[in-house]
């Protein structure tokens, strides 16, 4: 019942952070460099293709929980 408010409390305080913005720009550049790779190799596009956007998706996650993660400790 209480996690409601503390999960909006959150995400605001993640949509004010200006790290989001440019780990956002970041992991839409890594898409791009993926779509260009993938056309570069002419077998098994799609396996590369899914591998290129899976890591982009993890190296986005780490670097997001990071930055939010050492931002929100050094307000506490």
């Amino acid at each position: 019942m209480t996690l409601w408010p503390v999960a909006l409390i959150t995400f605001k305080e993640g949509i004010r952070n200006k790290a989001l913005y440019g780990i956002t720009l970041i992991a839409m550049m890594l898409f791009g460099a993926t779509a260009l790779i993938a056309t570069m190799i002419p077998r098994e596009v799609g396996k590369v293709s899914i591998d290129m956007a899976l890591s982009t998706i993890s190296i986005t996650g780490l670097i997001l929980v990071f930055f939010v993660g050492s931002t929100s400790w050094q307000r506490s």
